[in-house]
């Protein structure tokens, strides 16, 4: 006679005790339950092989090559954005009527094209061209800062799955938008009524008109743009394909810079990023002013912070300074192509850029308690509620500025 008996443990249910079943009869025994004993069909879920194990140096290269992927994923977004809006775009900012309207258009043009460079660009063509005023531009380049920060969102929606590090990332991603609605919701009054960035960037385009600029590559477009521009002739340059795989690639690339990072980081490198880089406010906004500066993306800047500090390795509190610089850093490289020109309209719009980013900062990094109390409250509350983070992005970026359009258009 052949007696099959199977080990069950319950504690949910039966409490803390064994069973054997032997002839489909069920005996309690005592005594702890031996995990080797457990059939196969009973056993507990095989983990994937810890990083740790890995050699540091193939650590390292799987880490330097997760972020190469992440920044041309970010330019392959770009690319497919403007690819969908770039006509649209155009055709839109042409349709600037007051500076309310200005602002939304600046934000659902930038949403669109994925750039506040470019929206800048095609700001300073209407204005040399007569076709808005610089009353008008200013407005449109405070919406374009604004919707620059959709895509920082974004990346944060590639923790979306994991709870705790999403309830890190979105509020580092966010709290830049937060920033810059603020600013916008003071400033926009003041400009509208005296116009004080209008005669602060006039002046100071008077200033240097003839003082001459200077152009140079950036790095990253050096470093992804043979990559991006082999994958668009793959798909034949259609910007739906552009974007699906772009965000295939930073899920991967975040996934892959997430577990890398916590592989990689000990006590040591811990202390090194906040002594001698996030160490106090100053550090963060001056990195984040001379990164943006050299990359020419205060998009790249921040969302690769977003990552970081879904991986615990950067406060809120140290992400804000960082992303102020970064907001800095974005006009740097403006301003000196914009001086090359020699045309006062161009110069003038980048130095206004450069004054309101300015001017935000000093209205509100002294009242960071603000920015950063409403990105911690709204990170934690999406975090339970992970649905209204997307839809934040679409009511914010795309629902709201193109409702406010038609609205002021009919009118």
């Amino acid at each position: 006679m052949v007696v099959r008996a199977v080990v069950l443990r319950s504690e949910s249910r039966f409490g803390n005790r064994s069973y054997r079943f032997i002839g489909g009869s069920p005996r309690i025994i005592t005594g702890k339950l031996d995990s080797e004993r457990l059939p196969s069909k009973l056993a507990p879920p095989v983990k994937l092989p810890d990083m740790k194990r890995l050699p540091s140096g193939v650590r390292l290269l799987i880490f330097i090559t997760a972020l190469y992927v992440f920044l041309l994923s970010i330019t392959l977004l770009g690319d497919g954005f403007k690819g969908l809006g770039s006509p649209f775009v155009r055709t839109l900012l042409s349709f600037t009527a007051n500076p309310l309207s200005a602002l939304f258009i600046g934000i659902l043009a930038t949403t669109i094209v994925q750039s506040s460079s470019c929206t800048t660009s095609l700001v300073v063509g209407l204005v040399a061209s007569g076709t808005i005023g610089i009353t008008n531009a200013i407005p449109i380049i405070m919406g374009a800062n604004i919707g620059t920060t959709v895509t920082n969102t974004i990346v944060s929606f590639a923790h979306v799955t994991r709870r705790q590090e999403f309830g890190r990332a979105f509020p580092a991603a966010v709290v830049h938008d937060i920033f810059n609605i603020l600013s916008v919701a003071v400033l926009l009054p003041l400009e509208t009524f005296f116009h004080p960035i209008a005669w602060v960037s006039g002046l100071l385009a008077k200033v240097f008109a003839g003082v001459g600029g200077f152009t140079f590559a950036s790095p990253l477009k050096f470093a992804t743009e043979p990559v991006a521009d082999s994958l668009a002739g793959f798909v034949q340059h259609k910007p739906v394909l552009m974007l699906l795989i772009a965000i295939i690639l930073l899920y991967i690339a975040l996934r892959f810079i997430v577990g890398m990072m916590r592989s990689l980081v000990s006590r040591r490198l811990g202390l090194v990023i906040d002594k001698y880089l996030f160490g106090n406010a100053t550090k963060a906004f001056l990195i984040g002013l001379a990164f943006t500066a050299l990359v020419q993306s205060s998009s790249v800047t921040i969302s690769i912070a977003v990552p970081m500090a879904g991986a615990g390795l950067l406060t809120l509190r140290q992400v804000f300074p960082y992303s102020l610089g970064a907001n800095i850093g974005t006009t740097v490289t403006a301003i000196l192509a914009a001086l090359v020109t020699g045309s006062v309209g161009a110069i003038q719009i980048a130095f206004a850029h450069l004054v309101f980013n300015i001017t935000g900062s000093l209205i509100w990094y002294p009242l960071k308690v603000v920015p950063l109390g409403i990105a911690t409250w709204w990170g934690e509350f999406c975090a339970r509620r992970r649905i209204w983070a997307f839809i934040y992005a679409v009511v914010v970026f795309i629902a709201i500025p193109l409702a406010m359009i038609i609205l002021i258009k009919r009118r």
